[in-house]
């Protein structure tokens, strides 16, 4: 299991590298001026494949009715919104009022309507409507939180001078929570199996202990301080240069949200009653399960920027 799980992850870590490398390319000034696209679309992709899992999840566990179409249509009505800076550079220029997460909002909106408006249209007796349209909201809404906080990272709205650099600013912003969060889930997993004696929360996540949670601090500030200290030395400027008790606060509130997510995501597939959210990447699980910390520490780190600088 160990041994799949690292080439699991391995895999997926080179192919991150490639994109963001790719990403930041494409956003220079001199190629095609828009930081953020590749990301932006890879995003969508995976939010649509962990809607799809979600879906799954539920209907096998007896919701049959739950929408495909309705829940994976509002995720990319959740994603055309939150990108909308991205694709769309003049968008906040232009309709300023909209500020960093008028974009998501607006999707957020539409995709509300579609999943009423759908159950509305095929309601014939009294039943379980109000659960089934609950679930697809909770599906969109869920996974919207890390897909609004995906364009602020990348293009540094609403941090530091107006005069940055976004593209390489940006990169660094994205880098910063995606390592942080998984050099976090990296150090839990060592530490929780070497010395894990006393469970986090037995009936939940039976494998997850006290001294793993422990673990992903260190592993989160450790993180935190590869991207701060060496990756923003290449494609950084001098903004995102920070100390180190800036790091460790960092490092703390990302972990602690990561821990969240996670835990929220095992509240799901206990409801659900399965153990992964699929089976196609080996000792991983599926899509779900490699962002579920990101999809509540995304908005912490957004949120330590915000408050800190």
């Amino acid at each position: 299991m160990l041994k799949r799980r690292l080439i699991s992850a391995a895999i997926i870590v080179s192919i991150m590298v490639v994109l963001l490398w790719l990403d930041h390319y494409l956003g220079r000034k001199e190629v095609w001026g828009m930081p953020g696209l590749v990301l932006a679309l890879v995003t969508t992709l995976t939010a649509v494949m962990a809607t799809s899992e979600l879906v799954r999840m539920w209907r096998a566990a007896g919701c049959e009715r739950l929408s495909y179409v309705v829940s994976v249509g509002g995720t990319l009505l959740m994603c055309a919104g939150a990108f909308l800076p991205l694709y769309w550079p003049g968008a906040l220029e232009r309709w300023p009022f909209l500020g960093v997460f008028g974009g998501a909002l607006i999707g957020l909106f539409a995709a509300l309507v579609a999943a009423a408006g759908h159950e509305m249209w095929w309601f014939d007796k009294p039943g379980s409507e109000i659960e089934r349209l609950s679930r697809q909201v909770f599906s969109f809404t869920y996974l919207g939180m890390v897909i609004s906080m995906v364009a602020p990272h990348r293009l540094m709205i609403g941090m530091g001078p107006a005069e940055q650099q976004i593209n390489g600013n940006g990169i660094c912003a994205v880098l910063a929570v995606i390592v942080t969060v998984k050099m976090s889930d990296t150090f839990a997993y060592m530490f929780g199996k070497i010395w894990g004696r006393r469970k986090l929360a037995p009936l939940l996540s039976p494998n997850k202990t006290i001294e793993g949670a422990a673990g992903s601090f260190v592993g989160a500030i450790v993180g935190a301080a590869i991207v701060f200290y060496l990756v923003a030395w290449f494609v950084g400027d001098d903004y995102f240069y920070k100390p180190f008790w800036w790091i460790l606060v960092y490092g703390v509130v990302v972990a602690l949200a990561g821990m969240m997510g996670d835990l929220a995501e095992s509240l799901v597939k206990r409801d659900a009653q399965c153990k992964d959210s699929s089976g196609w990447l080996a000792g991983l699980g599926g899509i779900l399960d490699i962002i579920d910390s990101l999809i509540f520490a995304a908005p912490a780190s957004y949120l330590v920027w915000l408050i800190l600088g």
